[in-house]
């Protein structure tokens, strides 16, 4: 069990340093230290009051303990022992805390002295604002996973506890055991808890780390999106809204926000969620507007405070810079020092990259014209020396992940000095691939453009772009390691444009493939439906032509259709007949009117499989079906074929 882990990798404060500023005497260290021995206390021998404050007396503290306070260790040690047990969670209290009575003036002081209050302790038992969600973190990590999920589903939890217990869960990446603590509590039977909200988010968070199940997602929302509670049914509704446009249904995520300003109008969260999805669709001049009309609402609403509006401003000044500044406040310390780095950098000139032909010797026809990127011996210092410090690796094949970034951003404090005094680190394309990793790691599933994405992407595209002259002989093979960073980070720029429909896109594809023509990444598909979809015909067959036997249905099928409306039928045909060979399915697919979704891993797709078949139809259909004359030849040719 790793209990040093920083939680702020993960959104999150880090309670016991709460804890520590509540008690400004001891050290962090010491200080979860003495939880966990409570707790471990509490475990193995009960409890019961009287006998916790004489261990604490006995054992737990030091002879020479409160000497600094003028007390002696038998004062000391009862108010230290009543400071953890006013707030300490008891599992036979159904994990609630028993605090004592405050101590009154006139009464004889609990410390034990014979004294009157006033006389003894006042001046050392001030309110110190201990709360009990200070002892949940360490209370979490002391007991297995199991034994939570039984308390949950027997409802001997406190919403604190569960909301607790599920922020570890999620630390941890408990995303199964997660869902098995907090659905207990959300369940269709029982009365939401306001005070569960926070759990309600961390089990959507488990949900979307689980690849099957979107549903269950929506399902949870769409029921909390009516509870009776307003405030339950405004924050489910953003959080749906944010959903829904993430997974391309973007008039049912406007018509959700919109209901929830109508709701609760001047609320400074809903403005933030409508100007993000217009800038992540690349409406800037709508968000700019919209960003004036909400500050007029939001200014109006005596709980938002100036950051709030001046963030709004920033939208309506400059929506870019205002959602990079938006994107910018749920991030941890240490990742936005990374993007002051980037930042400092951004007027760095485009490094040049030099290549050097490979010596073939063999006559591999994998490696025939292929270069090699040549790295400087500064360079090579400058990469070693970065490697060691952060501990980052190359991912395996195409993976996006090498698995060392989670250990990376643990030992932040090794690198980011360093990176911050060596800018010509910079220059270097397995740099810059590592750090857009650890950007992208934190946060996978958002193919963002932010400002700091984008440079160190543009970055590495555009030295790439510049170095390899267009018609510079040979190749840059993946099957080269050295050439691995610049494609890798060539495919997520390619990505990023294609996302956004960029003029720049095609410029790129193509690049990619001249220096790659195995195309790791399928960089091709997207690129042959494209230039099918707005009737590039003979450019499209010109892609398929140097892909023969593909197996990928943009390659196959994108021939056929290709060839068809080039008025190339009998090579259509044929073409159809080998595509049918391998993926019959996709000519299935394509024609039925209706087709029930399979199931779907986003991590990939099996070849010849209903899933494969589905996304291309999904794609694609839309343009087979408006090609003239092309619904009744496919279904002539699926009889001639004994496919129908």
């Amino acid at each position: 069990m790793n209990r040093e882990r920083p939680s702020w990798i993960y959104g999150a404060d880090d309670p016991a340093e709460e804890l520590a500023s509540e008690t400004a005497e001891d050290n962090l260290e010491y200080l979860f230290s003495v939880q966990l021995a409570i707790l471990e206390y509490f475990a193995d021998h009960g409890e019961d009051r009287e006998s916790f404050f004489a261990w604490v007396r006995s054992e737990l503290l030091d002879p020479e303990a409160g000497r600094a306070t003028e007390l002696t260790h038998d004062q000391f040690a009862y108010w230290f022992a009543r400071r953890f047990w006013d707030v300490s969670p008891l599992e036979s209290n159904d994990f609630q805390a028993r605090p004592l009575p405050p101590p009154r003036r006139g009464q004889p002081c609990p410390c034990g002295s014979g004294q009157l209050f006033e006389s003894c302790c006042e001046s050392f038992a001030p309110d110190l604002g201990f709360t009990e969600h200070l002892m949940w973190p360490a209370l979490a990590q002391s007991r297995s996973k199991e034994f939570w999920i039984e308390a949950s589903r027997s409802h001997r939890m406190p919403a604190l506890g569960i909301n607790n217990v599920g922020r570890y869960f999620q630390d941890e990446a408990w995303w199964e055991a997660l869902i098995d603590l907090v659905e207990p509590c959300l369940s269709p039977t029982r009365r939401t808890d306001y005070e569960l909200l926070e759990s309600v988010h961390l089990l959507c968070n488990a949900y979307d780390a689980v690849d099957d199940t979107p549903q269950r997602e929506e399902e949870l929302l769409e029921r909390l999106a009516r509870d009776p509670d307003a405030r339950i049914r405004g924050s489910v509704k953003e959080r749906l809204a944010s959903c829904l446009h993430d997974r391309g249904r973007r008039d049912d995520a406007w018509n959700l926000i919109a209901s929830v300003e109508r709701d609760t109008p001047g609320e400074a969260t809903t403005a933030f969620i409508e100007l993000t999805m217009l800038t992540s669709e690349h409406r800037f001049e709508d968000a700019a507007a919209l960003a004036a009309k909400r500050l007029e609402t939001v200014a109006r609403n005596p709980n938002v405070d100036e950051d709030a509006l001046e963030l709004i401003r920033r939208f309506r000044d400059d929506p870019k810079r205002g959602r990079d500044d938006y994107y910018r406040l749920s991030l941890a310390a240490p990742v936005n020092e990374l993007l002051d780095v980037i930042d400092d950098q951004r007027r760095r000139p485009r490094p040049t990259l030099r290549w050097r032909r490979l010596q073939n010797t063999e006559d591999d026809e994998a490696l025939r014209g292929a270069h090699e990127a040549i790295v400087d011996t500064k360079a090579r210092s400058l990469r070693r020396r970065w490697r060691r410090l952060s501990g980052m690796t190359s991912p395996f094949s195409t993976d996006l992940f090498s698995g060392s970034e989670l250990d990376a951003w643990l030992e932040e404090d090794e690198w980011l000095p360093w990176l911050d005094g060596n800018p010509r680190a910079f220059d270097d394309l397995v740099v810059l691939d590592d750090i857009l990793r650890l950007l992208v790691w934190m946060r996978p599933d958002d193919e963002s453009d932010d400002r700091w994405t984008m440079w160190l992407l543009g970055r590495s595209a555009s030295a790439l772009a510049r170095s390899w002259p267009k018609r510079k002989p040979g190749r840059t093979p993946w099957v080269l390691e050295n050439n691995r960073p610049a494609l890798r980070l060539l495919w997520q720029y390619i990505e990023r444009l294609r996302a956004y429909e960029d003029d720049q896109t095609e410029r790129f594809e193509r690049l990619y493939l001249r220096l790659n023509p195995n195309d790791n990444h399928g960089v091709r598909t997207s690129l042959v439906n494209r230039l099918l979809s707005v009737g590039r015909d003979a450019d499209a067959l010109a892609i398929t032509d140097g892909y023969p036997e593909d197996l990928h249905a943009e390659i196959a099928y994108g021939r056929v259709l290709a060839l068809f409306r080039l008025g190339r039928r009998d090579e259509a045909a044929d073409a159809l007949r080998e595509a049918v060979r391998y993926l019959p399915l996709v000519l299935t697919y394509l024609l039925r009117d209706l087709v029930d979704k399979p199931p779907i891993d986003e991590s990939h797709v099996a070849v010849g499989g209903e899933d494969q078949a589905w996304v291309y139809r999904e794609d694609m259909r839309e343009v087979w079906v408006e090609t003239d004359g092309m619904r009744p030849w496919l279904e002539a040719q699926s009889q001639d074929q004994g496919s129908g």
